[in-house]
Parts: C-alpha cells; structure tokens; sequence
C-alpha cells in the first residue's frame, strides 16, 4: 500500500473568460499553457513540482527520514495592465 498527496495548483482569472482569448488557456491534462500569454509566459509561471520519498513499515508508519526529496519551487505571478 501507498499513500500519495497531491497539491495541485490553479491558475486564477479574476475577470473570468473576459479576456480569454488573448490571455489564452491551460491544458488540463499537464496544465500547460497553450495559447496566448499562458503559452508565451509558460515557463515563467509554472514552476516545479516537489517529491518526498519515505520508507514506512507494515503498520504504514514512516521508518527513519526521508529517502529523497525535492521542494516544491512555486510558479510567479504575470501582473498585467490594459
């Protein structure tokens, strides 16, 4: 058995669809940017996904520290103005 938590993060339009078109649109699969400035500023809004490795024993209890892992690194906001 595992265990897996997952945090995913959304991308946030305070205008809804208003302006959808040139700010483009996310895939919602490997939420990519695919369009618009969500595609043209991708990289620079996605971040870095982080991982823990722990070993647990047969009650599902951790066992030492972790194994491996890797922080989390946030994607940056894109302020904009029209």
């Amino acid at each position: 058995p595992s265990l897996v938590i997952q945090v995913v993060p959304q991308r946030y339009y305070p205008e809804g669809d208003l302006l959808a078109n040139p700010l483009g649109r996310v895939n919602e699969i490997d939420r990519l940017g695919v369009e618009g400035l969500e595609r043209k500023w991708d990289d620079y809004l996605q971040g870095t996904d982080g991982f823990s490795v722990i070993q647990v024993n047969v009650d599902n209890r951790p066992v030492g520290d972790a194994v491996s892992s890797t922080r989390a690194v946030p994607g940056d906001n894109l302020h904009l103005t029209i």
